[in-house]
């Protein structure tokens, strides 16, 4: 989590998706070509596209601790 607590600027708080959120993010990433990582920049998310779906940060995390709850039952 130290990646939350080094964000500049905070990140803004969990909002419930909306029906107009969701179709804005089809729209930049199917119409505008926006990658996944512009569209989270652009709304102020870390972590996700939409308070939902990952961007490659949120991905990369959620991959590590999987690898690591992998390594520790594996011995």
């Amino acid at each position: 989590m130290e990646v939350l607590s080094r964000a500049d600027p905070p990140p803004v708080p969990y909002r419930e998706l909306t029906p107009a959120a969701g179709v804005g993010v089809l729209v930049q990433r199917a119409v505008l070509r926006r990658s996944l990582d512009s569209i989270s920049r652009r709304r102020g998310l870390l972590l996700t596209t939409d308070h939902i779906h990952q961007n490659s940060r949120g991905a990369a995390l959620v991959a590590e601790a999987i690898g690591t709850f992998l390594q520790t039952r594996s011995g």
